[in-house]
């Protein structure tokens, strides 16, 4: 089995029925993300996007701070744009991705077009986070340290499969839009502290629904396993990661972290030896101000 059809297999026999903590933090960011596109969506840097990017008014998903409506996949890219330019948005820690500002976006512009409703939002969005951990798990860290914005790949991949879950695709559905993504998937770091940063969030999501849309089942599905055994063996020693997890159960999102010194912080304060206070020969008092004053004066003599 590759790790697509293991991917597929775990998206298509989830039912829509996540724990309260899950349902919760969902909530959360989705409601955050929102907030991250309005103030977003005000910038000229989101306006020369839309003026880009915007085709038309026949498509019925609503750009985030106006009254245009496009296809979704266009307002997910200037929605998603918007949502990441202030960096106001979520880091996802498990896939080192800004995850909700590629996923929302997508998700909703989907729901609007589908006319699904807000459960199948929250639990579309939850597929997606755990996929994009699912896939960090095979490629990072070496795959962020060797120059790629995780943003832009993993979380294309990952909110691909959402996409695929809110629009009710079979298993060979789910296969053939994350493997479409696979290929659509693409930032590099190189561009950090630049506008085009954002822009890179906005393709994510742009690309995620137009790979979950194409879906041509006459394509030969790309296997990821092979990219990401690729990835490791030239960016990185075995042990610097591990292979793309098989998902079995919620692994992210109900997990709450805690901070744990590293084994070298722990060793180095246990071994530590503090010096004993020093009691010092003479002191001396006024020493400083004196010769400040000195200074001062012999400049006032100076300058008369």
């Amino acid at each position: 089995m590759t790790v697509l059809e293991s991917f597929a297999d775990w998206t298509s026999a989830q039912p829509n029925n996540w724990s309260d903590t899950a349902i919760e933090r969902a909530c959360h960011a989705i409601a955050d993300t929102v907030g991250s596109m309005i103030a977003g969506g005000r910038e000229k840097v989101v306006q020369e996007v839309v003026a880009g990017l915007y085709r038309s008014s026949e498509g019925r998903a609503k750009n985030v701070g106006n009254d245009q409506t496009s296809e979704p996949s266009i307002a997910a890219c200037i929605n998603a744009s918007a949502a990441h330019l202030l960096e106001l948005d979520d880091n996802y820690y498990p896939a080192l991705t800004h995850a909700s500002a590629v996923s929302v976006p997508a998700l909703l512009a989907l729901a609007q077009e589908y006319e699904a409703n807000g459960s199948a939002v929250i639990d579309a969005y939850i597929i997606g986070l755990e996929l994009q951990a699912a896939i960090a798990r095979g490629v990072n860290r070496s795959h962020y340290l060797a120059g790629w914005h995780g943003t832009g790949t993993i979380a294309c991949i990952g909110t691909a499969g959402a996409c695929a879950r809110i629009m009710g695709l079979n298993r060979a559905g789910i296969i053939n839009a994350m493997s479409i993504a696979t290929s659509m998937a693409a930032g590099n770091k190189a561009q950090f502290g630049t506008t085009t940063k954002t822009l890179q969030c906005g393709l994510a999501s742009r690309d995620a629904i137009a790979a979950a849309v194409t879906r041509v089942q006459q394509m030969q599905p790309f296997d990821i396993s092979t990219s990401v055994s690729s990835v490791r063996e030239r960016f990185a020693p075995p042990s610097r990661t591990r292979s793309a997890s098989m998902l079995t159960s919620l692994m992210s999102l109900t997990i709450t972290a805690t901070f744990l010194p590293s084994l070298f912080e722990r060793t180095w304060f246990n071994k530590v030896v503090l010096p004993a206070p020093r009691k010092p020969d003479s002191t001396e008092t006024g020493r400083r101000l004196s010769t400040v004053a000195s200074s001062l004066a012999a400049d006032m003599r100076i300058s008369k």
